[in-house]
């Protein structure tokens, strides 16, 4: 299995992406201007506030509506979740706090949990509510979800919705690929074992 990945903004960045997904044993390529055909699955990256990036913001859209034509699932983090609820005519919006983001860990919990039960089980057999420890750090919110999307995460610090789904869509606001996630299941594992679901249909 691969999945296609949209470039972060350095080397640095990429390689925290790219140990995440070959810890759950999947190969990878990064997309580029030169070759942007996208093979598996879509992973957009976290990174600069989407508006800032133009050039980057236009190639993701690509990648977006590339990913949508194939009918190839798309996993959004940080960043990669506000490029494409914006694309698919949503609202992001910066969060108004004296830091300008949110640098604290956050609990993620369900909102709907019908919704948030239906999305989990498509990985694991669980159908209980959960709440779980995220590492938000972002200073843009998806405001309000494009229509293809529904909200399935929120933090309970401050009702930012911190996931969304869609058809073959999971945006997480969270950065599940940062090490100091990965002994939390939910929070690491649970996006990257739903886009193996997908990469294997």
């Amino acid at each position: 299995m691969i999945i296609s990945i949209a470039p972060p903004i350095n080397e640095e960045k990429l390689k925290s992406y790219t140990d995440w997904v070959e810890r759950h044993g999947l190969d990878w390529k990064v997309l580029t201007e030169e070759d942007s055909e996208i093979i598996g699955g879509l992973l957009l990256c976290g990174g600069a506030d989407v508006g800032t990036r133009p050039i980057r913001d236009k190639f993701e859209k690509e990648l977006i509506d590339q990913a949508l034509f194939k009918d190839l699932p798309i996993l959004g983090i940080c960043r990669g979740m506000q490029i494409v609820n914006a694309h698919l005519g949503g609202v992001v919006e910066d969060i108004e706090d004296e830091g300008g983001h949110c640098p604290h860990p956050e609990v993620a919990g369900d909102l709907h949990a019908d919704r948030l039960r239906s999305l989990y089980h498509e990985v694991y057999s669980q159908t209980d509510d959960i709440e779980f420890m995220v590492n938000s750090r972002h200073h843009q919110q998806c405001s309000i979800l494009a229509s293809k999307l529904t909200d399935v995460l929120y933090s309970s610090w401050d009702n930012i919705i911190e996931a969304a789904s869609g058809d073959k869509i999971l945006l997480v606001q969270w950065h599940p690929e940062r090490k100091e996630m990965w002994n939390n299941k939910e929070a690491s594992d649970w996006p990257m074992n739903w886009i193996k679901k997908y990469i294997q249909t």
